[in-house]
């Protein structure tokens, strides 16, 4: 979401910049998929092991994969910080007196692809 947000943003003539915790980009991405926005997103500075440490007037402040600490500048900022399993309303079905499946999120966040499918062997499976 924030790599597509970004190429949202780039395409409207921003100056964008997108850190990333992890190694690489949209890791989790289908390949193709992934190569594509690669690709689109070539106009868009990327700082990728950088953790974010804090929000100023003047940009985001954040560590870089040696150590350093730097201030990359901004003057809007979009906080992409990733997904969470919603357990809360499944959680209060336990112990239920009827039969009952979860799917989708609130096992553990995914993809749509995997909510769907996990519906339909759920279902499948009745």
């Amino acid at each position: 979401v924030g790599c597509e947000t970004a190429l949202y943003f780039a395409d409207l003539g921003r100056e964008v910049s997108i850190l990333e915790m992890a190694p690489m980009l949209a890791q989790e991405d289908a390949p193709l998929h992934r190569i594509g926005l690669i690709q689109a997103l070539d106009s868009v500075s990327i700082y990728t092991g950088h953790r974010c440490t804090g929000i100023t007037a003047s940009g985001v402040q954040a560590v870089t994969p040696d150590g350093d600490t730097v201030t990359i500048p901004a003057d809007t900022i979009v906080y992409a910080a990733g997904m969470r399993a919603k357990t809360t309303e499944t959680d209060a079905l336990y112990p239920a007196d009827i039969d009952f499946y979860p799917v989708g999120d609130c096992n553990r966040a995914r993809k749509i692809h995997d909510a769907v499918t996990e519906g339909y062997f759920a279902a499948r499976n009745l």
